[in-house]
């Protein structure tokens, strides 16, 4: 059995859309847990409903504590051979199930994956494309895990090179390449099907500390830790864009130096014991500070700053800058600006801005490259910009 866990916070919009297209799938032994986080609209009333309905919909409730805590009481309560994520509002294809299971089952793997891709007004578009794969030992950290910490940049060591992240060879030694440093790697766990005693015996669960990287840190310690991981080329999962959910809310993380700073160390713990290479793994630490850096200019630009008195004035931007990035090992991290590659604007624009320390221009370039994102949001002919600058 299959069990799917979607947390719910006020998802009224979506949430019976979203659960009656499960119930359609070809694959037909799964569960659907469907966590009340708290909501203070209909959703409460509507996942009883749904759970009335059907009796493969299980309805519980909870008081708030965000996304992170709800998957993981989903965790705990799932019943089902293999555990699924799916959001409140996106869109899962009717096979997407039974051929993420057939792989599972053929494979044996701790996880499989499938392709996903994005709608947009109704308008889908290809996001994450995967192969007919199955990964085991170094591939894993070389074609899956690295990839994903270092998505946008090329690293000297990468697996493009000979020598890999687990400091053995390529199969092809000669050119050294795999296809993993042109395929983009991305942290959603959506697109996932993981086995549930895998989570289980090794308390893989999300970080309720930090309520912005919380994928990335699943998946990083998910697949170092995985035995075998197989992938599909079928698209069976469709994110929707919705400008009012957390990926586009923008708000404003406080002590974000901090958080990151605990990102970084719980990173580090999941993939110091699979990455050997000591170049690779400092590189992945440049490359991690540098996204964090970005992440902290675009943190500054959230309209919820607006209503924090005198936070606009020049001073405090430095200070913000100072205590959120120049003091987070800045001088060496910021070397990893060099290996951002060709083609993505965003880091490519405001890494060498930040590289000279030129904080008002870096913090002016983030506003007008984050307008240019939202207005492109609401343009069918931009939504490609949009990609293109946000990468």
């Amino acid at each position: 059995m299959i069990s799917i866990i979607i947390p719910v916070y006020n998802g009224e919009t979506f949430i019976t859309k979203t659960v009656r297209r499960i119930l359609r799938s070809t694959y037909t032994d799964l569960e659907v847990l469907l966590v009340d986080d708290g909501s203070t609209d209909h959703s409460p009333a509507l996942c009883d409903k749904l759970a009335n309905a059907d009796r493969r919909v299980k309805a519980y409730h909870k008081e708030n504590g965000g996304v992170d805590s709800a998957r993981n009481y989903g965790i705990d309560a799932a019943q089902g051979e293999v555990l699924c994520f799916c959001d409140q509002d996106d869109i899962v294809e009717p096979e997407c199930y039974e051929r993420l299971w057939a792989s599972y089952r053929n494979s044996g793997s701790d996880i499989v994956m499938c392709s996903s891709g994005r709608s947009v007004d109704g308008k889908r578009s290809d996001y994450e494309v995967q192969t007919d794969s199955v990964y085991e030992g170094f591939r894993i950290q070389d074609e899956l895990l690295v990839p994903l910490l270092v998505n946008g940049f090329q690293l000297p060591c990468s697996p493009e090179f000979p020598f890999t992240a687990s400091g053995k060879q390529t199969p092809d030694s000669n050119q050294g390449k795999t296809d993993s440093g042109q395929r983009n790697r991305y942290p959603h766990i959506w697109n996932c099907m993981f086995r549930t005693e895998f989570i289980r015996e090794h308390h893989i669960r999300f970080r309720t500390y930090v309520n912005y990287e919380d994928d990335l840190l699943f998946k990083v310690e998910a697949l170092s830790k995985a035995d075998k991981v197989s992938s599909i080329a079928y698209t069976g999962y469709y994110w929707r864009v919705n400008l009012k959910s957390e990926t586009y809310a923008h708000h404003y993380v406080k002590e974000i130096g901090k958080k990151q700073d605990a990102v970084w160390k719980d990173i580090e713990n999941s993939i110091s014991g699979c990455i050997q290479d000591e170049t690779i793994l400092d590189q992945v630490k440049q490359v991690t500070f540098c996204k964090q850096y970005l992440d902290a200019v675009h943190n500054l630009t959230s309209p919820e700053i607006r209503k924090r008195k005198g936070f606009h004035k020049l001073y405090a931007i430095r200070n913000y800058y100072n205590k959120n990035i120049y003091s987070r090992e800045y001088k060496h991290c910021i070397e990893a600006g060099r290996y951002v590659k060709k083609g993505r604007v965003k880091p490519g624009i405001l890494l060498p801005i930040l590289a000279m320390r030129m904080t008002v221009l870096s913090y002016l370039a983030e506003k007008v490259l984050d307008r240019i994102l939202l207005i492109s949001l609401h343009s069918d002919q931009l939504v490609k910009l949009e990609r293109w600058i946000k990468k």
